[in-house]
């Protein structure tokens, strides 16, 4: 089940604002895919790391592209800004806690689906609350494009089984060296 958060939106009046916010939430999400695809390749789990590799790549050509849609001024002010997600995680943050090394696809799934959800959510939550509707055309854009990335996750995620009971057992775990 997806956790919802309340309150995820920074003051969004611009355009520029729009588009920082977006382009940052998207990074962010594409960033820790990466590192748990880095993670996967250490405890030598290929094929989560062939997948988190894969959803990274996702969100980080959606921000690519909202990158590349910015007034070329707007783009120094990435991250001279003071963009706070009141009181939560960037809404892009995906869960890396609730990782583990012998995880299956059907986990990978569903803790990018969780972070993927939360993206749309704040995009349809600026959709909804701004009064600029050149914000509000593009937040629904976006809105659409997660939707859609959303759906064939989910298409995807129905042909994998749910793992058995035991998926995390590990005869010989690994050890922390005091």
């Amino acid at each position: 089940m997806t956790r919802r958060i309340q309150k995820t939106v920074p003051d969004i009046e611009t355009l520029e604002d729009f588009h920082i916010a977006a382009y940052l939430v998207e990074d962010e999400c594409g960033e820790c895919l990466l590192s748990l695809a880095h993670q996967m390749e250490v405890h030598h789990n290929p094929l989560m790391a062939e997948l988190f590799e894969r959803l990274a790549d996702m969100r980080k050509r959606s921000a690519a592209e909202i990158f590349a849609a910015m007034e070329p001024e707007w783009r120094k002010n990435i991250y001279m800004r003071d963009l706070r997600w009141l009181g939560e995680s960037c809404p892009g943050a995906v869960d890396i806690l609730s990782a583990h090394y012998r995880m299956q696809p059907w986990h990978g799934y569903r803790l990018a689906l969780s972070a993927f959800d939360r993206i749309h959510d704040f995009y349809d939550e600026i959709a909804v609350e701004t009064e600029n509707d050149a914000v509000r055309r593009h937040a629904i854009d976006l809105r659409a494009r997660i939707a859609a990335d959303i759906r064939a996750l989910e298409e995807e995620l129905a042909t994998i089984p749910e793992p058995e009971a035991a998926w995390d057992h590990d005869d010989d775990p690994p050890m922390i060296q005091e």
